[in-house]
């Protein structure tokens, strides 16, 4: 799983590793490649710091700490801490420049606590807060697909992990004469 060659290896296609790293061959390096029981495994950069900000959310909320009793705040909390990622994931779609791994696992951090937080005011039942991450979501979609060059962007995106999604499915790779 050489970081430097785009082409997918037979043990990298499989649905159980799309799951873990979405991305196709050559958007590899915006993987964390993690090793365990002998052998590595690609993980999402952003979906490892979304689950790192899960697990940091119920760490706090073990150790007492509760979210604020202001529904503005906890409105603000949300979708202050979702923009980032949000951002991040623009600024990239936009081909203005390439992110971090650092930058998209904190972003994802942060990301994973909204997530959390959105969640949880779900379960308390404050439902109007709980659909603020959703909203601002199915926001920044339809923004992006109001202008022609968000839309093409975003449809290039989504055929190229669609693509990707497929050859995982079928176990079929890239040879190295059909890659994009």
């Amino acid at each position: 799983m050489d970081d430097r060659n785009p082409v997918e290896t037979e043990d990298e296609r499989s649905l159980a590793r799309f799951l873990f790293s979405h991305h196709p061959p050559e958007h590899r390096h915006r993987t964390v490649c993690l090793g365990w029981r002998g052998g590595r495994y690609r993980i999402c950069a952003r979906c490892l710091g979304i689950a790192g900000g899960l697990i940091l959310f119920v760490a706090l909320r073990i150790l007492g700490l509760r979210p604020p009793e202001s529904a503005w705040l906890v409105l603000a909390s949300i979708a202050g801490a979702a923009l980032p990622a949000i951002l991040d994931f623009h600024v990239q779609l936009m081909g203005s420049c390439e992110s971090t791994n650092p930058r998209r696992i904190l972003t994802g951090v942060a990301f994973g606590c909204a997530l959390a937080l959105s969640a949880t005011e779900a379960w308390t039942a404050r439902w109007p807060l709980a659909a603020t991450l959703p909203v601002l979501l199915l926001s920044y979609f339809i923004w992006i697909a109001c202008t022609p060059r968000g839309l093409a962007r975003l449809l290039v995106h989504i055929e190229r992990y669609a693509q990707h999604y497929d050859r995982c499915k079928a176990g079929i790779g890239l040879g190295r004469g059909n890659e994009r």
